[in-house]
């Protein structure tokens, strides 16, 4: 009798996904490819881990793996081994040109060769505007953005988060600090859109985030929360895979139904084809547009929206909440301990 098993699958730099599940009489040793190389200037990574059972975390991370980019010209950037199953492609070795084409190479520590589809990097389409909007107390973003009418655009979309977050002047010289604290999201979703098959010049309104417990997220919502929403231009199998596991990961079905595991990727050993890996490396230029939603865009739109630190804005104001056995949360007063604090980005 077959036994069910829940094979964890977690996109390190999309964010972490539900799991994928299917039948299997044991736990498949299958290697999962997450990986990424832009336009945007930055380190590009590749994230190496087995497939696990759920409940288990990640799967156990794929060591002492020589990986490197190859370019159509004969050029080899060298990923670096950052330990844990993650490798490091510096921006100083490699960049993303338009018009070059690009394929992954994996080396296993048994020798074995794991390949990914060439794929070329696409000239950046830029998006007009990201915007949010509330609807029903949920909030949304979205993207507008114009496309050739001549040629078929593929498209996706990520995003993460960064809230200012104003301490409180709970010390003698009155003083407060700025803290901006960067959030990766819980994807379950993957946004894509297409003109193939359209008449148009323009792919407006796609919904990006959406996200129904703000009220409950008053300490992000505090000062000025931002979306830095990147519009990624892929090739069409790209967007055909990621509009695939969208669908599947967001079914309302059975375990019959298909399953994450069935999507197929872009890798694949080289000497042993019908050998399964699990994954995709994507190659895409990107265009970044942001959204900025301030407090007074969230209490004039969700009812009851509380703030999450009182009204303190002098000592005496803290020293009167203290004697009145109401501190203020410590983050009020000192916003350092809040995980995920990073330099102050240049849009802010």
């Amino acid at each position: 009798m077959k036994v069910l098993k829940y094979i964890s699958f977690f996109l390190l730099f999309s964010g972490c996904l539900e799991p994928y599940e299917f039948e299997s009489e044991e736990l498949p040793d299958v290697i999962v490819v997450d990986g990424y190389f832009t336009s945007q200037n930055g380190d590009h990574f590749v994230q190496l881990r087995k497939v696990s059972s759920y409940g288990d975390g990640p799967g156990r991370a794929v060591l002492y793996a020589n990986v490197r980019l190859l370019d159509d010209t004969g050029e080899i950037g060298f990923f670096t081994d950052m330990a844990d199953g993650l490798y490091r492609l510096p921006a100083t070795q490699m960049t993303g040109e338009a018009g070059r084409s690009y394929t992954l190479e994996i080396e296993l520590l048994s020798g074995e060769i794991i390949r990914s589809a060439q794929q070329t990097l696409l000239p950046r389409i830029e998006a007009d505007s990201a915007y949010f909007k509330f609807e029903n107390e949920a909030l949304k973003v979205y993207v507008d953005t114009p496309v050739p009418s001549d040629e078929d655009v593929f498209l996706r979309w990520t995003y993460d988060e960064v809230y200012l977050f104003i301490s409180q002047p709970c010390n003698p010289f009155n003083t407060t600090t700025n803290c901006y604290i960067e959030k990766q999201p819980v994807v379950n979703r993957f946004p894509t859109n297409t003109n193939r098959g359209l008449s148009t010049n323009r792919l407006d309104g796609n919904q990006i985030v959406y996200d129904s417990n703000i009220r409950g997220k008053s300490e992000e919502y505090k000062n000025i929360h931002v979306f830095n929403i990147y519009q990624r231009r892929v090739n069409a199998a790209t967007y055909d895979y990621w509009s695939r596991l969208d669908q599947v990961i967001n079914q309302q079905g059975t375990i019959f139904d298909p399953i994450p595991a069935a999507v197929p990727g872009n890798m694949h050993y080289v000497d042993d084809p019908d050998k399964q890996v699990l994954g995709y490396f994507e190659v895409a230029s990107v265009d970044t547009v942001r959204t900025f939603v301030r407090e007074t865009d969230v209490r004039e739109s969700i009812s009851s929206f509380l703030p999450f630190c009182p009204p303190i804005s002098s000592y005496a104001d803290y020293l009167y909440f203290l004697s009145s056995g109401n501190p203020p949360p410590d983050i009020c007063c000192s916003c350092f301990g809040i995980p995920g604090n990073i330099p102050q980005p240049d849009y802010f």
